[in-house]
Protein backbone atom coordinates (compact mmCIF):
# COMPACT_ATOMS: atom_id res chain seq x y z
CA UNK A 1 0.00 0.00 0.00
CA UNK A 2 1.00 3.26 -0.50
CA UNK A 3 -0.05 6.78 1.04
CA UNK A 4 -0.33 9.94 -0.44
CA UNK A 5 1.77 12.60 1.41
CA UNK A 6 0.72 15.87 -0.91
CA UNK A 7 -1.86 16.40 -2.43
CA UNK A 8 -1.66 15.57 -6.16
CA UNK A 9 -3.49 16.98 -9.03
CA UNK A 10 -3.72 14.43 -12.07
CA UNK A 11 -3.11 16.34 -15.41
CA UNK A 12 -3.86 14.26 -18.18
CA UNK A 13 -5.83 10.78 -17.97
CA UNK A 14 -2.93 8.54 -17.41
CA UNK A 15 -2.60 10.07 -14.05
CA UNK A 16 -4.22 9.25 -10.73
CA UNK A 17 -4.95 12.30 -8.65
CA UNK A 18 -4.84 11.83 -4.89
CA UNK A 19 -5.00 13.54 -1.70
CA UNK A 20 -2.69 14.00 1.14
CA UNK A 21 -2.71 10.60 3.45
CA UNK A 22 -5.28 9.15 1.15
CA UNK A 23 -4.42 5.32 1.08
CA UNK A 24 -3.11 3.77 -2.78
CA UNK A 25 -3.10 0.59 -3.90
CA UNK A 26 0.51 -0.01 -5.63
CA UNK A 27 0.30 -1.95 -8.45
CA UNK A 28 3.45 -1.93 -10.12
CA UNK A 29 6.20 0.39 -11.18
CA UNK A 30 7.17 1.52 -15.07
CA UNK A 31 10.07 0.02 -16.60
CA UNK A 32 10.94 2.73 -18.64
CA UNK A 33 10.09 5.84 -15.96
CA UNK A 34 11.22 5.06 -11.94
CA UNK A 35 9.26 8.33 -11.28
CA UNK A 36 6.31 6.94 -11.81
CA UNK A 37 4.75 4.08 -10.07
CA UNK A 38 1.15 2.76 -11.50
CA UNK A 39 -1.98 2.38 -7.94
CA UNK A 40 -5.85 2.75 -8.01
CA UNK A 41 -7.70 4.64 -5.87
CA UNK A 42 -10.45 3.01 -3.03
CA UNK A 43 -12.75 4.68 -6.16
CA UNK A 44 -11.15 1.63 -8.34
CA UNK A 45 -9.39 4.68 -10.80
CA UNK A 46 -6.14 3.63 -11.98
CA UNK A 47 -3.28 5.38 -12.74
CA UNK A 48 0.15 6.72 -12.39
CA UNK A 49 1.37 8.65 -9.36
CA UNK A 50 4.88 10.25 -9.17
CA UNK A 51 7.01 8.64 -6.50
CA UNK A 52 7.90 11.48 -4.53
CA UNK A 53 4.70 12.09 -3.29
CA UNK A 54 3.59 8.91 -2.19
CA UNK A 55 5.32 6.73 0.70
CA UNK A 56 4.96 2.54 1.30
CA UNK A 57 2.47 2.55 3.69
CA UNK A 58 3.58 0.00 6.85
CA UNK A 59 0.67 0.08 9.05
CA UNK A 60 -1.30 -1.61 6.44
CA UNK A 61 -1.33 -5.33 7.76
CA UNK A 62 -1.45 -8.47 5.03
CA UNK A 63 -4.79 -9.26 5.38
CA UNK A 64 -5.78 -5.63 4.78
CA UNK A 65 -3.08 -5.73 1.37
CA UNK A 66 -5.33 -9.18 0.52
CA UNK A 67 -8.73 -7.83 1.07
CA UNK A 68 -7.51 -4.43 -0.81
CA UNK A 69 -6.42 -6.64 -3.81
CA UNK A 70 -9.64 -8.25 -4.23
CA UNK A 71 -11.88 -5.30 -3.86
CA UNK A 72 -9.88 -4.19 -6.74
CA UNK A 73 -10.01 -7.39 -9.08
CA UNK A 74 -13.81 -7.23 -8.10
CA UNK A 75 -14.76 -3.62 -9.00
CA UNK A 76 -12.57 -4.36 -12.60
CA UNK A 77 -14.81 -7.66 -13.24
CA UNK A 78 -17.89 -5.50 -12.38
CA UNK A 79 -17.08 -3.43 -15.21
CA UNK A 80 -16.30 -5.50 -17.87
CA UNK A 81 -19.32 -7.90 -16.99
CA UNK A 82 -21.24 -4.60 -17.51
CA UNK A 83 -19.57 -3.61 -20.20
CA UNK A 84 -19.92 -7.15 -22.04
CA UNK A 85 -23.74 -7.18 -21.00
CA UNK A 86 -24.51 -3.30 -22.39
CA UNK A 87 -22.96 -4.52 -26.15
CA UNK A 88 -25.20 -7.55 -26.11
CA UNK A 89 -28.14 -4.93 -25.83
CA UNK A 90 -26.49 -2.90 -28.36
CA UNK A 91 -26.45 -5.59 -30.93
CA UNK A 92 -29.30 -7.46 -30.36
Amino acid sequence: MLRGMYDFLATNDKMLGFESNEQLLYLGSLPTDKNWLKASNARGQVGLVPVNYVTIDHDVSFHQLVANRMVFRIRVLTKLIFLLCSSKVRSS
